[in-house]
């Protein structure tokens, strides 16, 4: 009668173990799929915003006078919205063109920060913090 009072205190018994250790891997195998999901279901919604701004540009580069890079960024210069859609397109868009060799402005939108979205100028896209707001460029 005193082994079996000693072995009740010993701790949980292995089947409480044997199922916490079954449900921790459980979880842990749930967190794994969900971040890996998440982190994939994020980096297609950055590509598909990636070809929207891309597609974006080129109408923004299209409407631009062709001696754009002569140009200086106290030129008066207006997007010229004739063309079909992109007015309602960047509606929800913001934009900046600068000439890359002088890193100055031409033309931006009312909504867009004056300072660079890539102050290094690289191709490609980047995310960049300004003001507080987080801005893809």
């Amino acid at each position: 009668m005193h082994h079996r009072r000693h072995c009740e205190h010993h701790g949980p018994s292995l089947r409480k173990r044997l199922f916490l250790a079954m449900l921790a891997i459980f979880v842990v195998a749930w967190i794994c799929a969900g971040a890996y999901i998440s982190t994939t279901l994020a980096r297609e919604r950055s590509g598909a915003w990636d070809r929207e701004l891309a597609a974006i540009a080129q109408d923004i580069m299209v409407s631009l006078p062709s001696n754009i890079s002569q140009l200086s960024g106290a030129t008066n210069l207006r997007l010229a919205y004739e063309l079909p859609g992109l007015s309602e397109r960047l509606g929800r868009f913001a934009f900046q063109v600068w000439i890359k060799p002088r890193r100055e402005i031409v033309v931006r939108s009312s909504t867009a920060p004056a300072t660079p979205l890539q102050p290094e100028f690289d191709d490609g896209f980047a995310t960049r913090v300004v003001d507080g707001e987080e801005w893809r460029g």
